[in-house]
């Protein structure tokens, strides 16, 4: 996946944040919510649950979970595909990768459990969160 190296003052970590890959991946359904966009400005427009659509640009956003957070929202990550920051299509194709080997861990573990070299406990931790990753 292309990183959001170029994506205002926000650091390129926090993007792989679990919070955040939901709200890109909340963003990939967006597009039919524009209103308006505009390149040169770097502004978007997304018509949200509010009457008025939310205003968005690469520092901020009118949405409450912006206001909440103070991190990027889905409607900041929608203007960054729409800018080609961020590709989203590669978060649906690592999705599909992640199903993958979410399922190889599995049996790599359940294997490890049932030869004895891993411990009932460790086996069920070891489970609970990779469900949780996946």
């Amino acid at each position: 996946m292309k990183f959001l190296q170029n994506m205002g003052s926000w650091d390129a970590g926090i993007h792989s944040d679990p919070e955040q890959v939901k709200r890109m991946l909340s963003a990939h359904g967006l597009k039919s919510s524009i209103v308006s966009f505009s390149a040169s400005d770097g502004v978007i427009r997304i018509q949200g649950s509010e009457a008025e659509p939310y205003k968005a640009t690469l520092a901020g956003c009118g949405c409450a979970d912006f206001a909440r957070r103070q991190m990027p929202c889905k409607h900041m990550y929608a203007l960054a595909a729409e800018l080609g920051i961020l590709d989203l299509s590669d978060l649906k194709k690592s999705g599909e990768n992640a199903k993958k080997e979410f399922s190889a861990d599995l049996a790599k573990y359940r294997h490890l459990y049932e030869s004895g070299e891993l411990s009932g406990d460790s086996y069920v931790k070891i489970c609970t969160a990779l469900s949780k990753a996946k």
